[in-house]
Order: structure tokens, then sequence, then C-alpha cells
């Protein structure tokens, strides 16, 4: 489940679009039998904008959305079909 929600999310390596820093998080959680998935923004407490000079002490996440639940029901070995891994 993990590779499988970081290959769809993951940003790929050395993309031109790709920023040298990160500003934003997503958080994958598992909890009765649901994959939570929440999105966040790192920001300074002061300013609108994170840059990178900021102070690490000042940084928050401000939660941006979308906010959403997954229900895993089969995952299987191919694309289309194949043994059910879970």
């Amino acid at each position: 489940m993990k590779e499988m929600l970081h290959q769809a999310f993951n940003t790929p390596k050395n993309h031109p679009k790709s920023k040298p820093f990160i500003d934003h998080v997503l958080s994958f959680s598992y909890f009765q039998g649901k994959v939570w998935f929440r999105a966040y923004q790192v920001v300074n407490q002061f300013e609108e904008k994170f840059t990178e000079k900021d102070d690490i002490e000042k940084l928050t996440l401000i939660e941006i959305g979308p906010r959403f639940t997954l229900v895993p029901i089969k995952i299987f070995d191919g694309t289309m079909g194949g043994d059910a891994l879970w």
C-alpha cells in the first residue's frame, strides 16, 4: 500500500517543475480499515509565504485540503487483475 501511494503521489526525480525545497506535506494514515489523506502547507507564522531562509522554529503546518478517505477493497498483483494481494 505504501509503495502504491508513493508511486501515485510522488514527484518524479529531476522533474523540471519541481521546486528545490519542501512547501507542502501529504499525510497518509491507516486507521479503522481506511486510508486517511490530509494535505498541509508549510508556512512562516509571521509571513504569508515560506522561503528557504526561514528559521525552522517559526514554521507551522496549515491544513489546506483536500481531505478524503480511501476504503481499500481489493488490491491485485497486476494492473486490472491477477492474484489478490490484499
